[in-house]
């Protein structure tokens, strides 16, 4: 911890959790619109399509990264007190939820129109 109360882990985790969501936002996207040029959502892989299958995984693999970030952060808060590791906590909390929130529709919406 540096003199001001803030170490450069803190600066770093701040915004992670929002630099994973986006990643796997954009991921999502991108593998949609290129599933959809591609025919993938008319390609069976076993009770859903291909590309349903691959916007799942994507998905829950991000909540996982996403929520493993948070629980590690909230027990960093938890166990060294400070406004940024509380900071720090709360924005990758927000992340999760914002990951969780933005990627279920994969599951019951209409791949392709």
């Amino acid at each position: 911890m540096t003199r001001q109360g803030t170490a450069p882990l803190d600066l770093v985790l701040l915004p992670m959790g929002y630099v994973v969501w986006s990643i796997a936002f954009v991921a999502l996207y991108g593998v949609q619109g290129l599933g959809c040029a591609n025919g993938w959502h008319e390609v069976a892989a076993g009770p859903a399509s291909l590309l349903r299958v691959l916007l799942i995984a994507i998905w829950l693999v991000s909540l996982a990264v996403v929520a493993a970030l948070a629980a590690w952060t909230l027990r960093r808060a938890m166990r060294e007190p400070g406004m940024m590791r509380r900071a720090v906590a709360a924005t990758t909390a927000t992340a999760a939820v914002a990951a969780l929130w933005t990627g279920a529709p994969t599951v019951a919406l209409a791949l392709c129109n």
